[in-house]
């Protein structure tokens, strides 16, 4: 499991008559912050979810950061509550004469890094009591060998991107590789094929048919990936002048994002009083499944396709 990053929680018990350590209650915020990240980590992914607008014009010699909220890699919270300004990295500007460029990042800042508020206790002794979770605020060189600067994916969440020429801003702030947290919301489209158009074909061949089989196309619906189809044969059953009844069993095949593959079985009547309806009329007479089947359920019960598809 621990390919997983699942940490080791040890839930704190307590008991009447307890002695409580510092130890003891640091433990039980531990337990709390490390379930938190293990959630937030695990299904809400990292980046910006509200605030931390950059602002910063071609020219300038500061960037404002305006209070926001957001997860690292980890699962950590990066919370900003306060507007900061920062002054544009000091360089003439990079390699070859052209601009530097930087990445503005906020960053998760270790306890140690922390301003704590401290008290005195007993017996002389004198500790923290608060730690002020403020994130760390930086920019970090892309090309830099330092690993102490160097950029790390996921930990260090990039908000804005600069050229700096002569000490000030070369052009204005990009927001091209900043990442925002997507919403969870699945993305969900339907249509239809046209009644009287749909066009119909004999599956598995024209030889053996088994049923018939028609193409969905459902790329004007923008699908990223292959969504969950479901789908239905809409149209009339009855055929014209009592020759019986068609039907059959719907079943999806060969999907992907632009479309499917919607497929009716259609059992012959071998036993009448098993496929017997309620009109009383054959369901799916012999005579009927012959070659002149696709232009019957095209033309005379106008078969089509109702079609609804979610992508997550």
């Amino acid at each position: 499991m621990a390919d997983l990053d699942i940490p080791d929680l040890q839930r704190p018990a307590f008991f009447e008559g307890q002695r409580l350590t510092a130890d003891d209650l640091a433990q039980a915020q531990a337990f709390s912050r490390e379930l938190r990240w293990l959630h937030n980590r695990s299904l809400h992914g990292w980046g910006i979810a509200f605030g931390y607008a950059v602002t910063g014009a071609r020219g300038a010699r500061t960037v404002t950061v305006r209070p926001g909220y957001g997860l690292d890699c980890a699962g950590r919270d990066l919370v900003l509550e306060e507007e900061r300004v920062l002054e544009v990295p000091a360089v003439a500007g990079g390699a070859g004469g052209g601009p530097a460029t930087y990445h503005l990042t906020v960053s998760y800042a270790p306890d140690e890094e922390l301003a704590p508020q401290e008290r005195e206790g007993m017996c002389g002794t004198r500790g923290a009591v608060r730690l002020i979770d403020v994130p760390l605020l930086r920019w970090q060189d892309p090309l830099t060998s330092d690993p102490e600067g160097a950029l790390r994916p996921g930990l260090d969440v990039i908000l804005a991107t600069a050229t700096v020429q002569a000490c000030k801003l070369e052009a204005d702030l990009s927001l091209a590789d900043r990442r925002d947290i997507a919403p969870a919301a699945p993305y969900m489209a339907a249509g239809s094929t046209t009644p009287g158009a749909t066009p119909w074909r004999p599956w598995p061949d024209a030889t053996a048919p088994l049923g018939l089989v028609t193409h969905v196309a459902t790329g004007a619906a923008g699908f990223g990936s292959t969504p969950r189809y479901q789908a239905r044969l809409a149209g009339e059953r009855v055929l014209a002048s009592g020759r019986g009844v068609l039907d059959g069993y719907v079943h999806l095949g060969a999907t992907s994002a632009s479309g499917f593959d919607l497929r009716v079985i259609l059992p012959p009547s071998f036993e009448q009083d098993r496929f017997e309806t309620d009109t009383g009329a054959e369901l799916n007479p012999i005579a009927a499944l012959g070659a002149g089947l696709p232009a019957t359920v095209r033309d005379e019960l106008r078969w089509h396709v109702v079609w609804m598809g979610v992508e997550a």
